[in-house]
């Protein structure tokens, strides 16, 4: 191979490994920062741990879009895991999941887009906690955060 064609190959892989590192930190620095209080926030979605199954998580859930002025689409929910789908006004997807962590906990996400609507996220989260009373006791910011 000629120094021209290598030259360019190296300029190339430089350049993506430059785009790649300028897309990630953002993601990853967010979730280092929230997770000293409770709150993650990871490709677009917050959650949390909150005091309730997620029957009564979604069902809190439900009333939290519909307080918020979203058009709520569909819900489901059983003794492992639930979810309720909604639109915004602007006719994006709004999509809350709870996922059960033990007896009387679960942990819930809010995704709002396609990447994530960060200060809406959070306000519907924090909507749906303080509804049902926040985190349980002996639960700590890294349980309370880490998505498996």
């Amino acid at each position: 191979m000629n120094t021209r064609t290598n030259t360019f190959r190296r300029r190339l892989g430089t350049l993506a490994l430059v785009l790649a590192l300028g897309v990630l930190p953002g993601c990853v620095a967010a979730a280092l920062g929230a997770g000293a209080v409770g709150l993650i926030y990871i490709h677009g979605e917050h959650g949390l741990v909150v005091s309730a199954a997620p029957v009564q998580a979604v069902a809190v859930a439900k009333t939290a879009v519909e307080d918020h002025g979203f058009v709520y689409i569909s819900s489901d929910a059983d003794e492992l895991s639930g979810q309720v789908i909604a639109r915004t006004k602007d006719d994006t997807r709004v999509l809350v999941t709870a996922e059960r962590l033990s007896d009387g906990s679960s942990r819930v996400w809010v995704r709002i887009g396609t990447f994530g609507q960060e200060n809406l996220s959070q306000e519907l989260l924090y909507a749906i906690r303080d509804r049902i009373g926040g985190v349980p006791e002996g639960v700590g910011p890294q349980q309370a955060t880490a998505k498996n």
